[in-house]
């Protein structure tokens, strides 16, 4: 009988051993669990950006940004522009700068052409009359203003290149 006790008493660690590896299983099964889910979260997050936000907000960081740093050139981005008007004075209010300091640049085309445009793109204010995408940088040379280039959903490049033009010439797009 003093056998058939220990078996028992053998038995029920087994049982513990069981139950502590099933325990790991599924910690480290969370864990994996949570990796996938970043990763799956990094990429819908980049998907999200090339939706685009508001136009306001990312004109904005990008120049908070350009500011901080003091010249160069943000990434150009895709943002939607709500109907209504945007003025310099808008972007500057929690940064050292004047609205003076900043210029906008419309890219002619869909977004800011003369005729019938959803915008009028003019150099210290962009009045939308029509929701539209667009792409959107920001850039200053070491001297000249802030410069915030805007064009339509199918100008990001020209976008891109019209800022790198606007540096090299101190502002004088």
């Amino acid at each position: 009988m003093h056998a058939e006790a220990c078996i028992v008493q053998k038995g029920d660690v087994m049982k513990s051993r069981g139950q502590a590896f099933e325990t790991m299983m599924l910690v480290i099964s969370v864990i994996v669990a949570v990796a996938i889910l970043g990763v799956l979260l990094g990429f819908i997050g980049r998907i999200g950006t090339g939706i685009g936000g508001d136009a306001l907000t990312t004109m904005q960081t990008q120049l908070k940004s350009i500011q901080s740093r003091g010249y160069g050139s943000s990434t150009v981005e895709r943002s939607t522009f709500p109907e209504g008007t945007i003025r310099t004075g808008d972007l500057v209010t929690n940064l050292p700068l004047s609205a003076k300091d900043v210029t906008f640049v419309g890219i002619d085309g869909a977004l800011c052409s003369s005729d019938g445009s959803p915008a009028d793109c003019g150099e210290s204010k962009i009045v939308v009359i029509k929701k539209i995408d667009g792409y959107i940088v920001t850039c200053k040379g070491e001297s000249g203003p802030y410069i915030i280039v805007i064009g339509d959903a199918n100008q990001k490049t020209e976008v891109n290149e019209k800022c790198g033009e606007c540096v090299d010439n101190n502002g004088g797009c």
